[in-house]
């Protein structure tokens, strides 16, 4: 599922969200007052740069704007994402797709590491497959132009 492609580790993530939705659940309280809390401090920049972005790539703005639309969230909207992720397999219908796709991966990304992507796109017919050097979870922020013109190349060879 994806996630337990997450961070490449087919236990870390589920054992994580079990034990983080007991504690969400038992203390809806006091862990979104923690949650609110946590973004008057670094942490959640430290922590998206540690996790999701370039620390040399993406400039402090567009890490912003992120953490920003992140702490607008509550914990059960985000919980419920996660939970559609843990219960979702997308290896049934990836051979289904017959429109062109482009599949893009960062070379350091995290969340969803390359050979994960490159596992994706063997599994759509046709698709093409870009790698991203040096790029994060968020490529098209790390390196846009990169990004565009590896983009703008896929549309022309589509004829879009």
């Amino acid at each position: 599922t994806p996630f337990e492609m997450m961070f490449n580790s087919t236990k870390l993530m589920p054992a994580l969200y079990d034990v983080l939705y007991k504690v969400i659940s038992s203390y809806p309280y006091p862990v979104q007052l923690l949650w609110k809390k946590t973004f008057k401090t670094s942490l959640p920049n430290f922590l998206a740069r540690l996790i999701g972005f370039s620390f040399w790539l993406s400039s402090s703005n567009d890490l912003m704007n992120y953490v920003d639309r992140l702490k607008k969230f509550s914990l059960p909207v985000i919980f419920n994402y996660l939970k559609i992720m843990h219960d979702f397999n997308g290896d049934k219908i990836l051979s289904d797709i017959t429109c062109p796709t482009l599949c893009v991966a960062g070379e350091r990304d995290l969340v969803i590491p390359e050979p994960v992507m490159a596992n994706i796109h063997s599994k759509i017919k046709d698709s093409k497959y870009v790698v991203i050097p040096w790029g994060s979870h968020f490529p098209q922020i790390d390196l846009p132009e990169l990004f565009n013109m590896r983009l703008e190349e896929f549309l022309q060879e589509i004829k879009y």
